[in-house]
């Protein structure tokens, strides 16, 4: 399960496949010029906006690539949209966090998964299929991690904390400027944002 940040309280979710693949976890992120900036009464209607962005141009030609939602209650701004490239806006964050199994599934963000590459792992889930594929959460607080170690890369990190599946090592977190890698056995984490790439639905996630 996963723990949301919702407009009063926090929500337990049961944690399926669609739970896992929207519990990627990107922080500390440059964020591109804003486009629009809005208060919204919630995600649906932060993601009409987008989709309406997604459809008519600004002068410039640019189009709605993405948007995040504060759910602080206290956040007067709470839904701005971003014309900016998704993958370049991902891969400008320092922090990454991301699952590595779920109840002895192997979870990967690739399309496919082969269990010969993943020793300890009994079946495998490719969130790179799911519908939650372009949902990540921000802003996140977890408990303290159970392993931690340098890491040239986040392949290295992810690599480390899969080889402590067997202790129950369920997710990881890895921050590229200081090279720092942190293994959790809880997937649970309370998170304050959602950003969501144009496209998807995050009511299903």
């Amino acid at each position: 399960k996963i723990f949301i940040v919702g407009l009063s309280a926090i929500l337990v979710v049961n944690a399926d496949i669609t739970d896992v693949c929207s519990s990627y976890q990107y922080d500390s992120c440059a964020y591109p010029s804003l486009h629009l900036a809005s208060h919204v009464g919630n995600i649906n209607e932060c993601k009409t906006l987008c989709d309406d962005w997604s459809k008519s141009s600004d002068a410039k030609g640019g189009v709605c690539r993405f948007f995040t939602y504060d759910a602080d209650p206290f956040t007067d701004e709470n839904c701005k949209i971003y014309f900016s490239d998704w993958e370049t806006f991902l891969n400008g964050c320092n922090l990454h966090g991301s699952p590595v199994q779920h109840d002895g599934s192997c979870i990967v963000s690739d399309v496919q998964c082969d269990l010969d590459d993943m020793p300890g792992c009994d079946s495998c889930m490719a969130c790179g299929n799911s519908f939650c594929n372009g949902i990540v959460r921000s802003e996140c607080t977890a408990a303290q991690p159970e392993e931690t170690t340098d890491a040239p890369n986040e392949y290295f990190c992810e690599a480390f904390c899969r080889m402590l599946i067997y202790e129950g090592i369920a997710y990881y977190t890895y921050k590229v400027e200081e090279q720092t890698c942190a293994c959790y056995k809880e997937m649970e984490r309370d998170c304050r944002k959602m950003i969501v790439q144009q496209g998807y639905d995050p009511s299903i996630c």
